[in-house]
C-alpha cells in the first residue's frame, strides 16, 4: 500500500510528499527550455528526488536561495544571467559554495567544458544524455547509491534530454 501511495504521488507530480527527507536528495535544475526542466525533473522524482527549477541563472539565485540545493543542474547559455555566471557566483559566496555543480548543456565543445570546470563545476555533460547517464553522475557527485527508479504508468519511456 505505500508504494502504491507513492507511486502515485509521484505519477501526479507530487513527488515531494512521496520523499522523506534524506541528505543529498535536493536537485535546482537551471534550464531556459522548459521541457528540459519539467523532463529532467520528472525522471528525477523517480529515483526520489525533490527538485525545483529555475529559467535562468539570476532565479537560480533565488531558488538556491529558497530550496537549499544539494547539486544544481546547469544550463551554460541562458537569458539575463548564464551558467558561466551563475557558477562563478554560486561558487564563490561561502554559504553555496558547497554545493555540487553539474553543467548539463547543448554546447558540448572543449573550450565551454574548460571555462566552466575552471569557474568551479564539478561535473559537465553534453545534451542530449541518456537518463541513466545523468542519475549515474548525480550519484557519483552526491554519494549515494543508485536507487531503482519509481515506474510512472502511462508515461513516455525512452526520455532523452
Amino acid at each position: 500500500v505505500k508504494d502504491d501511495l507513492e507511486s502515485f504521488l509521484v505519477e501526479k507530480g507530487m513527488y515531494p510528499l512521496a520523499i522523506k527527507s534524506v541528505p543529498g536528495n535536493r536537485i535546482l535544475i537551471v534550464d531556459d527550455d522548459a521541457v528540459v526542466r519539467e523532463s529532467t525533473s520528472e525522471i528525477l522524482s523517480r529515483y526520489k528526488y525533490e527538485t525545483e527549477t529555475a529559467g535562468d541563472g539570476f532565479e537560480a539565485g533565488v531558488k538556491v536561495a529558497q530550496f537549499k540545493p544539494d547539486l544544481v543542474i546547469l544550463d551554460l547559455i541562458m537569458p539575463r544571467m548564464g551558467g558561466f555566471e551563475a557558477c562563478r557566483y554560486l561558487k564563490k559566496d561561502p554559504t553555496t559554495s558547497g554545493i555540487k555543480i553539474l553543467v548539463l548543456t547543448g554546447f558540448d565543445t572543449g573550450e565551454y567544458r574548460e571555462r566552466i570546470m575552471a569557474a568551479g563545476a564539478d561535473g559537465f555533460l553534453g545534451k542530449p544524455v541518456e537518463p541513466a547517464i545523468l542519475i549515474r553522475h548525480l550519484e557519483e557527485l552526491l554519494g549515494r547509491k543508485e536507487e531503482k527508479p519509481k515506474k510512472l504508468k502511462g508515461k513516455r519511456k525512452g526520455l532523452s534530454l
